[in-house]
């Protein structure tokens, strides 16, 4: 059981945090559409990460206050876009607080300081972004002051921050009418699933169950829907095919409306190029892998349907991972 965290650990903490957040930037950008749907947040939390790599690797075996010395300076100095400062002014404050190895109080200091310092460096901050997912993560190290384990105390966190992540779309309309969560609360959320994994003592695994709480609208519903379609019949696949037809329509147009709008403000080729991104992000936001299979699976069971009712009795069990064909359903059937 792990009770403090000292230099060689943050530092492993922060280098897990650049190589899992690197490997999701392409997810974070397709998520970004708050406050303007530029794409870039994964691009640009990676960058604010790889500068502090980039500095901190240059230093032999350092105190915990030079290491964060170091760290703060390099977040500050390298922050890119909207969300990257905000993580950089947070890494600030959680710095700041420290000054020997971190037990669960100097914990709760350092994320208390990093949150104040992230949301006073935003002149009205908004909730459903990545500020409400420090500050859920926060008060639940707080809250649980009394484990005595710091990866107790850290997974906590991470399951609150994740959950209110999944809530995002609830507080912000941009999200809920684009169907994703909040990219820079995204962000935040992998950052906390390093630090668990660091303080851990395990090996970083970048497919998490944060992906659960980040994947697109579409994989969720098919989870939820058609994932349990033992209980729910063929009643939550045509419901579902529903869902599917009604987000992409919904979907597509919220793109063609952000495309002309870019293309009004400027006309140039970089605007040119934000807006043909946005369609190409199109087909990664959709999940047509998953519009096929929701069509596949109602025409196979339609067929099915018409067969003798002692022969389609067992046909809610057919559907659990791969789509069969009407023969082979029957064959499994007869079998």
């Amino acid at each position: 059981m792990i009770t403090a965290i000292d230099s060689a650990k943050l530092k492993q903490i922060f280098e897990y945090a650049e190589e899992l957040i690197s490997s999701k930037e392409e997810l974070l950008n397709n998520l970004n559409v708050y406050p303007v749907p530029d794409g870039d947040t994964g691009t640009n939390l990676s960058l604010t990460l790889k500068e502090v790599i980039k500095e901190i690797q240059k230093l032999n075996d350092p105190s915990i206050q030079k290491l964060c010395n170091v760290t703060s300076e390099a977040s500050l100095m390298g922050a890119r876009g909207n969300s990257g400062v905000i993580l950089s002014q947070f890494i600030g404050g959680f710095c700041e607080a420290v000054d020997s190895n971190i037990d669960k109080k100097t914990l709760l200091k350092a994320f208390k300081n990093g949150q104040n310092e992230a949301y006073n460096s935003v002149s009205e901050p908004i909730e459903g972004t990545i500020l409400t997912i420090m500050r859920s993560a926060t008060e639940e190290i707080e809250k649980h002051q009394s484990y005595n384990s710091l990866e107790k105390i850290i997974k906590s966190a991470l399951i609150k921050a994740q959950n209110t992540l999944h809530l995002t779309p609830d507080m912000l309309p941009k999200l809920k009418e684009a169907g994703v969560v909040d990219a820079g609360g995204a962000g935040f959320v992998y950052f906390l699933e390093s630090f668990y994994q660091a303080v851990g003592g395990k090996e970083l695994v970048t497919s998490t169950s944060s992906d659960d709480f980040t994947s697109p609208k579409l994989a969720r519903v098919w989870d939820e829907t058609v994932g349990v379609f033992g209980s729910g019949g063929i009643r939550s696949i045509i419901e579902f095919n529903i869902k599917v037809l009604k987000y992409t329509f919904s979907k597509l147009w919220w793109v063609i409306k952000q495309a002309f709008h870019i293309l009004k403000v400027g006309k140039d080729i970089l605007s040119f190029r934000k807006a043909l991104k946005l369609f190409r992000s199109l087909g990664t936001q959709l999940k047509w892998e998953n519009i096929k299979r929701a069509n596949l699976s109602i025409f196979s069971l339609l067929q099915v349907w018409q067969k003798p009712p002692k022969e389609r009795y067992c046909y809610e069990a057919i559907l659990s991972d791969v789509i069969m064909s009407p023969e082979n359903i029957m064959t499994k059937l007869s079998a």
